[in-house]
């Protein structure tokens, strides 16, 4: 993992969201790692596959109770910071533009 861990600063300058840490620790439960997981770290670049994906939509429905598309996990841009910023909007109705 190249980026700030979520015990400190994240990469963007700011310090993680409730949502950010709470996805990373999930993610790092999940995926059996020893090095913290990052905002900016995408879930299928360190280790993350389809089955558990599957595993982290089922944890953040029962924790945040929200819905989370499954191929968000496969992209590009599915980082902790973009699933976090999604799980906020859905559970409050408003979109955010900006943290």
């Amino acid at each position: 993992m190249t980026n700030a861990a979520l015990t400190g600063k994240a990469t963007h300058g700011l310090t993680p969201t409730a949502t950010e840490r709470a996805v990373a620790e999930m993610w790092k439960k999940i995926l059996w790692l020893q090095e913290p997981v990052n905002v900016d770290d995408v879930f299928i670049d360190i280790g993350g596959n389809s089955l558990t994906a599957t595993r982290c939509v089922n944890m953040i429905k029962a924790a945040f109770n929200v819905d989370v598309p499954l191929d968000l996990f496969f992209m590009d841009d599915g980082t902790v910071a973009v699933l976090a910023k999604l799980i906020d909007e859905r559970a409050t109705g408003e979109v955010r533009t900006t943290r």
